[in-house]
């Protein structure tokens, strides 16, 4: 296999934010990570391989990642040294919808549908 070596992310207790940068590393590495995992002995890493064998993980992975890049966004909206309490409301409900529309299939308006 070639491929560019990455150096692997792992995300900070204290910058939680971090933790979609170290899964979207997994989620392009997947192939050779569970190629590495399966080829080691060690009990630690049959267990991740059965975890990564598991078509459900990547799945959850992938919905974090994509969810955790909207949850980042809106938490940069509260980083701003000014309020913008209008686009942060906006951007709220966007987030909300979003979330809701991709969990439940809405027939009918979500709550904050304008």
């Amino acid at each position: 296999m070639d491929f560019k070596p990455y150096k692997m992310l792992s995300f900070g207790q204290t910058r939680w934010c971090s933790i979609e940068d170290a899964i979207k590393r997994i989620l392009v590495r997947w192939e050779c990570l569970l190629k590495y995992f399966d080829q080691s002995k060690t009990e630690d890493s049959q267990e991740i391989t059965n975890e990564m064998k598991n078509p459900e993980t990547k799945v959850y992975l992938s919905f974090l990642s994509l969810y955790l890049a909207k949850v980042n966004q809106l938490n940069l909206k509260f980083q701003k040294n000014l309020c913008e309490i209008n686009s942060i409301n906006s951007a709220i409900k966007e987030f909300y919808n979003s979330l809701m529309r991709l969990l439940y299939k809405a027939e009918k308006r979500l709550p904050f549908d304008e």
